[in-house]
């Protein structure tokens, strides 16, 4: 292939590369103004109208055609170029005003909140409350009673969160279903602080302990039967089937 056809194909993959930042860059301003004239309540660029419609004003475009220039020599769209500067990265969002005294964050990794010097202020994903384990008894011939162990969890769904938790607990018929006692003989928690009974032996708001644990016991008044045990943490929840086999 000649130079000349090589120099022809950078060219054409450059121009294309300049209108990909350009349009980038014109919808990135454009959400800027829109914001902007909503708040304030005035027509920034004269076009008749506030918070929308195209741009009149030759400066905005010498702005975007300036951006896109600079973005194109750093090789990376408008959009990561604005992301890099704001803190943002895949997961979210880190120290972006988005309105007076209101401040979006994302949940980064320790050592990367550490590097943005985020540590002590970012969301860490071990301070977010996930759903929670519950382990115990599968239920053998002829067992009426189970035995459960639950645990609270970070939104990783791996690491404990070992403090103090307020959670739901419940007993049903179907799996996510209202409580209900039929074929519970009792339903016993313990390890933690019970702070309201909604229906005996069926619904209850427990306290973990200061681990984030805490000990359910479920007694069937009869065999052959499945119930299901649900435990809620704010809008998470998590069930297991309670099987007990016939004899």
């Amino acid at each position: 292939m000649s130079d000349e056809k090589v120099q022809e194909i950078k060219e054409v993959k450059s121009n294309g590369k300049l209108e990909k930042q350009v349009a980038n860059l014109a919808f990135t301003v454009r959400k800027m103004k829109n914001y902007m004239e909503e708040k304030l309540g005035a027509d920034i660029d004269g076009d008749g109208r506030i918070g929308g419609g195209p741009f009149k004003k030759a400066l905005v475009f010498l702005l975007i055609a300036g951006m896109a220039a600079f973005c194109l020599a750093e090789d990376r769209t408008a959009i990561a170029y604005w992301s890099d500067n704001a803190k943002v990265t895949a997961d979210g969002f880190v120290g972006v005003t988005i309105q007076p005294g209101v401040i979006v964050t994302s949940m980064l990794a320790t050592a990367e909140a550490a590097s943005l010097g985020l540590a002590d202020t970012a969301i860490q994903p071990d301070e977010v409350y996930g759903v929670v384990s519950i382990t115990g008894d599968a239920g053998v011939a002829g067992q009426l009673l189970l035995t459960n162990v639950v645990q609270t969890l970070a939104i990783d769904g791996v690491t404990s969160l070992t403090d103090y938790a307020v959670v739901h607990v419940w007993v049903s018929e179907t799996d996510m279903g209202v409580a209900a006692t039929n074929n519970i003989e009792a339903l016993t928690l313990s390890g933690g602080t019970a702070v309201a009974t909604v229906t005996a032996d069926a619904d209850y708001w427990y306290v973990t302990d200061s681990a984030g644990e805490l000990t359910v016991v479920v007694e069937a008044s009869a065999q052959d039967t499945t119930n299901y045990l649900m435990v809620a943490v704010g809008p998470q929840i998590e069930s297991k089937a309670l099987v007990f086999p016939a004899p």
